[in-house]
Protein backbone atom coordinates (compact mmCIF):
# COMPACT_ATOMS: atom_id res chain seq x y z
CA UNK A 1 0.00 0.00 0.00
CA UNK A 2 1.36 3.41 -0.94
CA UNK A 3 1.58 6.09 1.70
CA UNK A 4 -0.60 9.16 1.43
CA UNK A 5 0.89 11.83 -0.82
CA UNK A 6 1.72 14.82 1.34
CA UNK A 7 1.27 18.30 -0.22
CA UNK A 8 2.46 21.48 1.45
CA UNK A 9 2.70 25.12 0.37
CA UNK A 10 6.15 26.52 1.07
CA UNK A 11 7.20 30.11 0.55
CA UNK A 12 10.83 31.12 0.79
CA UNK A 13 11.18 34.88 1.16
CA UNK A 14 14.80 35.71 0.40
CA UNK A 15 16.61 39.04 0.56
CA UNK A 16 18.67 39.14 -2.62
CA UNK A 17 18.86 36.92 -5.65
CA UNK A 18 21.06 34.11 -6.88
CA UNK A 19 23.87 35.34 -9.12
CA UNK A 20 25.80 32.07 -9.29
CA UNK A 21 24.20 30.14 -12.15
CA UNK A 22 25.52 26.81 -10.86
CA UNK A 23 23.72 27.30 -7.55
CA UNK A 24 20.59 28.49 -9.36
CA UNK A 25 20.59 25.37 -11.55
CA UNK A 26 20.85 23.05 -8.54
CA UNK A 27 18.02 24.88 -6.75
CA UNK A 28 15.89 24.57 -9.89
CA UNK A 29 16.62 20.82 -10.01
CA UNK A 30 15.37 20.37 -6.44
CA UNK A 31 12.31 22.51 -7.15
CA UNK A 32 11.48 20.25 -10.09
CA UNK A 33 11.94 17.11 -7.99
CA UNK A 34 9.69 18.29 -5.16
CA UNK A 35 6.79 19.48 -7.33
CA UNK A 36 4.81 16.33 -6.67
CA UNK A 37 4.83 16.95 -2.90
CA UNK A 38 5.19 20.70 -2.56
CA UNK A 39 4.04 23.98 -4.01
CA UNK A 40 7.29 25.92 -3.57
CA UNK A 41 7.38 29.64 -4.22
CA UNK A 42 10.56 31.69 -3.87
CA UNK A 43 10.03 35.42 -3.50
CA UNK A 44 13.11 37.60 -3.80
CA UNK A 45 13.23 40.89 -1.93
CA UNK A 46 15.46 43.65 -3.19
CA UNK A 47 18.47 44.09 -0.89
CA UNK A 48 19.16 47.57 0.47
CA UNK A 49 22.43 49.19 -0.63
CA UNK A 50 24.65 49.92 2.35
CA UNK A 51 27.89 51.52 3.37
CA UNK A 52 30.17 50.93 6.33
CA UNK A 53 28.09 53.04 8.72
CA UNK A 54 24.52 52.21 7.79
CA UNK A 55 24.20 48.44 8.27
CA UNK A 56 21.37 48.69 10.80
CA UNK A 57 19.39 51.09 8.63
CA UNK A 58 19.80 48.77 5.63
CA UNK A 59 18.68 45.73 7.67
CA UNK A 60 15.64 47.64 8.97
CA UNK A 61 14.62 48.58 5.41
CA UNK A 62 15.05 44.98 4.23
CA UNK A 63 12.95 43.72 7.15
CA UNK A 64 10.21 46.23 6.27
CA UNK A 65 10.15 44.82 2.71
CA UNK A 66 10.01 41.26 4.03
CA UNK A 67 7.10 42.14 6.35
CA UNK A 68 5.19 43.55 3.38
CA UNK A 69 5.87 40.38 1.39
CA UNK A 70 4.58 38.04 4.10
CA UNK A 71 1.58 40.19 4.99
CA UNK A 72 -0.76 38.51 2.54
CA UNK A 73 0.60 34.98 2.83
CA UNK A 74 -1.17 32.57 5.13
CA UNK A 75 1.14 30.18 6.94
CA UNK A 76 1.00 27.89 9.94
CA UNK A 77 4.60 28.67 10.79
CA UNK A 78 7.12 31.36 9.88
CA UNK A 79 10.78 30.43 10.30
CA UNK A 80 13.59 32.98 10.30
CA UNK A 81 16.89 31.44 9.23
CA UNK A 82 19.57 32.67 11.62
CA UNK A 83 22.87 31.18 12.71
CA UNK A 84 21.82 31.38 16.37
CA UNK A 85 18.37 29.86 15.80
CA UNK A 86 17.24 26.43 16.94
CA UNK A 87 19.06 23.59 15.22
CA UNK A 88 17.40 20.37 14.12
CA UNK A 89 18.82 17.21 12.70
CA UNK A 90 17.25 16.25 9.39
CA UNK A 91 14.63 13.85 10.77
CA UNK A 92 13.51 16.32 13.45
CA UNK A 93 13.40 19.08 10.81
CA UNK A 94 11.07 16.88 8.76
CA UNK A 95 8.90 16.05 11.78
CA UNK A 96 8.76 19.46 13.51
CA UNK A 97 8.86 21.86 10.55
CA UNK A 98 7.32 20.01 7.56
CA UNK A 99 5.20 17.03 8.65
CA UNK A 100 1.42 17.63 8.80
CA UNK A 101 1.72 21.32 7.89
CA UNK A 102 -0.28 22.84 5.07
CA UNK A 103 1.88 25.95 4.73
CA UNK A 104 5.25 27.21 5.92
CA UNK A 105 7.28 30.36 5.29
CA UNK A 106 11.07 30.47 5.49
CA UNK A 107 12.77 33.87 5.70
CA UNK A 108 16.35 34.13 4.41
CA UNK A 109 18.32 37.28 5.14
CA UNK A 110 20.69 39.13 2.88
CA UNK A 111 24.39 39.84 3.17
CA UNK A 112 24.00 41.71 6.47
CA UNK A 113 21.67 39.26 8.19
CA UNK A 114 18.57 40.37 10.09
CA UNK A 115 17.63 43.55 11.93
CA UNK A 116 16.91 43.47 15.65
CA UNK A 117 13.22 44.11 14.94
CA UNK A 118 13.05 40.94 12.84
CA UNK A 119 14.28 38.92 15.81
CA UNK A 120 11.66 40.46 18.11
CA UNK A 121 8.64 39.69 15.94
CA UNK A 122 6.38 37.27 17.82
CA UNK A 123 5.35 35.28 14.75
CA UNK A 124 8.93 34.34 14.00
CA UNK A 125 10.53 31.03 14.94
CA UNK A 126 14.31 31.33 14.52
CA UNK A 127 15.98 28.20 13.17
CA UNK A 128 19.50 27.52 12.00
CA UNK A 129 20.84 25.48 9.13
CA UNK A 130 24.26 25.52 10.78
CA UNK A 131 26.32 27.45 13.29
CA UNK A 132 28.61 28.21 10.39
CA UNK A 133 28.10 31.45 8.50
CA UNK A 134 27.35 31.00 4.80
CA UNK A 135 26.39 33.21 1.90
CA UNK A 136 22.67 33.75 1.34
CA UNK A 137 23.04 31.85 -1.95
CA UNK A 138 24.50 28.80 -0.21
CA UNK A 139 21.92 29.07 2.58
CA UNK A 140 19.12 29.00 0.00
CA UNK A 141 20.60 25.91 -1.64
CA UNK A 142 21.01 24.11 1.70
CA UNK A 143 17.46 25.06 2.72
CA UNK A 144 15.92 23.85 -0.54
CA UNK A 145 17.83 20.55 -0.36
CA UNK A 146 16.76 20.02 3.27
CA UNK A 147 13.13 20.78 2.42
CA UNK A 148 13.34 18.23 -0.40
CA UNK A 149 14.95 15.70 1.96
CA UNK A 150 12.25 16.35 4.59
CA UNK A 151 9.52 15.86 1.99
CA UNK A 152 11.05 12.52 1.03
CA UNK A 153 11.11 11.49 4.70
CA UNK A 154 7.50 12.45 5.45
CA UNK A 155 6.35 10.76 2.24
CA UNK A 156 8.28 7.55 2.97
CA UNK A 157 10.46 7.90 -0.12
CA UNK A 158 14.02 6.70 -0.40
CA UNK A 159 16.51 9.58 -0.34
CA UNK A 160 17.60 10.02 3.27
CA UNK A 161 19.86 7.25 4.59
Amino acid sequence: MLARKFMIKINIIAVGGIKNTNIADIIDEYKTRMRVFCDLNIIEIKPEPFGEKDHEMAKDKEWARVKLAIEGIKAEDVYLLAEDGREYDTVKFADKVIRDKSSVIFLLGGALGWSKSARLDRIIKPISLSQLTMTHEMARLVLVEQVYRALMIVNNRTYHY
